[in-house]
């Protein structure tokens, strides 16, 4: 559960990013 919550806050970062 946690390395999934750690995907999801990667891919919401870079999605702020882009």
């Amino acid at each position: 559960l946690e390395h999934s919550l750690e995907v999801l806050r990667v891919a919401a970062i870079e999605d702020h990013l882009q």
